[in-house]
């Protein structure tokens, strides 16, 4: 037999104990048309509530005020452990970045010549110091290599960024997990001494420069590697008489100097009093000796040749320098005339 409700007039099962549809209690009233227990000029929604002793709560409520609160916890356990395994993760991370850096360098050679990678020869206050370099990747991603990213310096602070890499046109791309042997060249003063080479990159990133990192390894003291030309003084004398055997003025006296010289370049060197000065002690420069000698010097030839120059009686020549119109440089120092 149909329960009818009194206050909203839905029909509900004889077993129901509240309305379906307005959740109110309900007495079992037999089938029949709906008989509010209020006026009429009402609508169900105005009537008063039927009072009630205590709250009713429906059946299966119970149960999912239940499983939310445990979903609510199992939600908040499974958080917290996603963020401990990512802090573990992290730590481990950074411990094996401090072990072993995305990328690592090394020096295999570091020498002194007198030009660079494509005969460049300078001038007579610069050398070149040529490194070779291996580089491994120990990064996920390719690694590209440029000269701009080479920089050699000293415990003085000073510091001078690389002019040549070779390869072609000076780049090298070094895949994942492989190393790579570079040479890369700097031109420097002579009389300054590199300690430690670095290398950052920027020629491919997506940050400013200072926020890349830099890595760096020592530098060992460089040897003097091969030179395109060789020039050794065999004899420095002083003469009061000129090449010529003419007497020179009154307060100068003549420097002679013998000179073995080697080409090792793939071309010739000129020869003629005006390659070559010298320096004194106070910046000075003498030049356009007299010159006894040949023209040139093929490549792989040697030839010994005698410069006089006439100088102050006061002056102490320190240095002999070549300056061809092309080719090599060279700059020695004069050893005490006798």
């Amino acid at each position: 037999m149909a329960r009818i409700c009194p206050y909203c007039g839905a029909t509900n099962k004889d077993i129901a104990e509240l309305c379906r549809k307005c959740e109110r209690p309900i007495s079992p009233i037999t089938q029949g048309p709906f008989q509010p227990q209020y006026q009429t000029q009402y609508s169900p929604q105005q009537y008063p509530p039927y009072p009630q002793p205590y709250q009713i709560i429906p059946p299966g409520k119970e149960d999912k005020s239940i499983l939310l609160i445990v979903s609510i916890v199992i939600f908040a356990v499974v958080i917290i452990f996603a963020i401990a395994i990512a802090a573990f993760l992290t730590f481990q991370f950074e411990i094996a970045s401090q072990e072993e850096e995305d990328i690592s360098l090394r020096v295999t050679s570091a020498e002194w010549r007198d030009y660079d990678l494509y005969g460049f020869h300078g001038d007579a206050n610069h050398r070149f110091l040529w490194l070779t370099l291996e580089i491994t990747n120990n990064d996920t991603k390719t690694i590209t290599l440029s000269s701009y990213g080479f920089e050699c310096n000293n415990s003085d602070g000073s510091s001078y960024g690389s002019i040549i890499i070779d390869g072609l046109f000076g780049v090298h791309e070094v895949a994942p997990g492989n190393s790579a042997n570079v040479t890369v060249i700097f031109m420097v003063p002579n009389d300054w001494t590199p300690e430690i080479v670095t290398y950052q990159d920027w020629m491919w990133i997506d940050s400013p420069w200072e926020n890349e990192p830099k890595y760096s390894t020592d530098v060992p003291t460089p040897t003097q590697g091969e030179s395109h030309m060789l020039m050794m003084i065999t004899n420095a004398t002083l003469n009061s008489f000129d090449l010529n055997y003419s007497p020179v003025s009154e307060g100068k006296i003549c420097l002679w100097l013998e000179v073995e010289i080697n080409n090792n370049w793939n071309d010739y060197l000129p020869l003629s009093s005006i390659e070559f000065d010298i320096e004194g002690e106070n910046g000075t420069i003498y030049a356009y000796p007299d010159f006894d000698g040949p023209d040139f010097i093929l490549s792989g030839g040697s030839a010994t040749i005698t410069l006089v120059f006439e100088i102050p009686e006061d002056i102490i020549p320190l240095k002999l320098h070549y300056y061809p119109e092309f080719g090599p440089l060279s700059h020695i120092d004069i050893p005490t005339p006798t």
